[in-house]
């Protein structure tokens, strides 16, 4: 009977998980995210249908049961990198994947609360094979904007667990950040600012505008930094503030639509892509509509 229980509830978690994964993806897909693709325009050689696909892909490796957090981000990578032919959710799968595996590393049913919690001891015992998966990933998926020092380290057979390796990276990767600093970006602004706009009944595409211009305006976006500098990711985060204001006040967001379409078409005319805040969205999208499907 127990073990009857332990299945029915991992059957849930995966579902859910699917779920939530999937919408997450496609929310901020919908969403009008200046510099970054969305429904309103394409852009850096990828489309709107490249996500599509690659959403519906990855929520069943991001899902699967019974797999080490190396597996879940190696198998969701290559499956992508596989039918789409190139990197579109790398930085996702990175912050969504550790999410998935606490929920399913915890005995019992679903407890969103202790996600967080979960996370901290999950990312202290993870393996040198998870490092050696995740490294074959991130080569696989080949993210734009790779420095050398990067490439060499990657490159490098590991011998530490994931979490030494990203105390490493968290210094110009905010993604790294995120494994060294209990998610903070995610649980404790992202998240917030979503189920505050939800809460004013302006929609989750809306939700993830206006938590994607406040991870633009407020974190450096070290995707930037890698492909261009430090100095143009700065003056990319000027501009989003001042953006911020208005679509955080707002309650028709369709007054502010153009002006962010006027800085869609400047970033993209740059080839200027915040990829980081794109993917902090994401994740963000992700552990909301965790808590918001569980109840």
């Amino acid at each position: 009977m127990a073990g009857n229980l332990v299945i029915k509830q991992n059957q849930e978690k995966q579902n859910l998980i699917r779920a939530a994964f999937k919408s997450a993806c496609i929310a901020e897909i919908k969403a009008l995210k200046p510099g970054n693709v969305h429904i309103f325009s394409n852009g850096h050689g990828m489309t709107v249908e490249d996500f599509m696909v690659s959403a519906k892909i990855s929520a069943e490796e991001i899902s699967a049961i019974g797999i080490s957090l190396g597996e879940r981000i190696f198998n969701s990578v290559s499956k992508t990198v596989e039918q789409v032919g190139c990197n579109t959710n790398l930085g996702i799968i990175l912050l969504c994947a550790p999410i998935s595996q606490a929920l399913f590393s915890k005995q019992g049913a679903i407890n969103i609360k202790n996600i967080q919690n979960s996370l901290n001891g999950l990312l202290a015992d993870l393996s040198v094979e998870d490092t050696k998966l995740t490294y074959k990933a991130i080569r696989l998926a080949s993210p734009g904007g790779l420095g050398k020092k990067d490439k060499y380290d990657i490159q490098q057979d590991p011998n530490t667990g994931l979490l030494k390796t990203m105390q490493h990276a968290e210094k110009y990767d905010r993604i790294a950040y995120q494994y060294t600093h209990k998610f903070k970006d995610i649980f404790n602004f992202g998240v917030p600012i979503i189920k505050k706009k939800l809460g004013e009944k302006l929609g989750l595409r809306w939700s993830a505008t206006v938590v994607y211009i406040a991870f633009l305006a407020h974190l450096i976006d070290t995707h930037i930094v890698r492909k261009f500098s430090e100095k143009t990711a700065i003056n990319v985060s000027k501009e989003a503030k001042i953006l911020e204001k208005l679509v955080r006040k707002t309650k028709k967001p369709e007054e502010i639509i153009p002006k962010l379409i006027k800085f869609d078409k400047k970033l993209k005319k740059n080839g200027i892509n915040p990829g980081t805040s794109a993917d902090l969205t994401v994740a963000s999208l992700f552990v909301t509509l965790l808590q918001e499907f569980k109840e």
